[in-house]
């Protein structure tokens, strides 16, 4: 599995700090969007993670999906 997605990205940046938060999130530094929807999906992860947020990583993916099956269930 691939490096850049198994491990959790959390950055506390402001949108002044673009250049860190695009050098911290390595999908931000290399991928290249050939379409307007991953131009626009793009711009949503780099406004998530200057806002605060946190991408999870396959481990906290898996316990959240295990979490809300669960309560389903009940």
């Amino acid at each position: 599995m691939s490096d850049i997605i198994s491990k959790p990205l959390c950055l506390r940046l402001s949108s002044s700090d673009q250049a860190e938060t695009d050098v911290a999130d390595p999908i931000l530094r290399t991928y290249h969007p050939r379409t307007p929807i991953g131009e626009a999906l793009l711009a949503l992860r780099r406004a998530y993670l200057e806002s605060g947020g946190c991408l999870m990583g396959w481990d906290e993916i898996a316990a959240e999906v295990r979490q809300r099956r669960a309560e389903d269930r009940e």
